[in-house]
């Protein structure tokens, strides 16, 4: 027997199957990171959305203040 040698005669069968499972992986890994980037876009658009939401939230928020200071302005005037 050779040194570094396998016994097994289909060695060479196991090895092309090797490969065929590499090609697997990488092609999931392909999907993954297409799937990993679409979701970061996805999070990018939630926190676009989420800014507008604050932004009109605060508009909202200063309107009703000065609505309530008229308010107080106007009882104190009667």
């Amino acid at each position: 027997m050779k040194e570094g040698g396998s016994t097994n005669p289909d060695n060479t069968q196991k090895m092309g199957q090797v490969g065929k499972r590499k090609g697997k992986k990488r092609a999931s890994m392909r999907e993954l990171k297409a799937e990993m980037a679409m979701i970061c876009e996805e999070q990018n658009r939630l926190r676009e959305g989420q800014k507008e939401v604050h932004q009109k939230f605060l508009k909202i928020q200063s309107k009703f203040s000065l609505l309530r200071e008229q308010g107080n302005s106007a009882l104190f005037f009667q």
